[in-house]
């Protein structure tokens, strides 16, 4: 167990730090930012795992979440859903979002909880920044992800 677990860390941490360098990094065309005016802003993540065979996809809503309206403080909190094929699929959020090093000092090291994770965004004093971020949960052996955004 503890070398399966180690296996996936290591396996996260690789992941995290090969894309991170990668770039440079827009939002999806076509997809409008919907505006978080308000002291927390939610975004709501399900998983869709099917298990024989294993396959998932990761559904991020919204995708771009633009938060240059309303208060320079804000906590982004992300909600977890997993629609699974009837078998129990335990999810591990200890790395599951994860910003590019353009948000450092703007979005804090997101904190995971059970079924959510939180970070707070800081308004820098310019705006129009784009920040990308990953979502990846390991599941058993694999990697659902999905690259969302969060716009200034």
């Amino acid at each position: 167990m503890r070398i399966a677990s180690a296996t996936t860390i290591v396996a996260c941490i690789g992941l995290l730090s090969g894309c991170a360098g990668m770039g440079p990094y827009a939002p999806t065309p076509g997809k409008t930012p919907v505006p978080c005016a308000g002291a927390t802003c939610q975004v709501k993540v399900t998983l869709h795992i099917t298990t024989s065979p294993f396959s998932c996809s990761v559904d991020v809503d919204p995708e771009t979440l633009d938060v240059s309206k309303g208060p320079s403080s804000k906590t982004l909190n992300w909600t977890f859903a997993v629609v699974a094929d009837g078998s129990q699929t335990p999810i591990d959020l200890k790395a599951a979002i994860k910003f590019g090093f353009n948000a450092n000092g703007v979005i804090s090291t997101p904190v995971p909880s059970e079924t959510s994770v939180s970070a707070t965004y800081t308004r820098p004093s310019t705006g129009g920044h784009t920040y990308g971020y990953a979502v990846w949960v390991p599941v058993g052996a694999n990697l659902c992800k999905k690259d969302p955004w969060v716009v200034d």
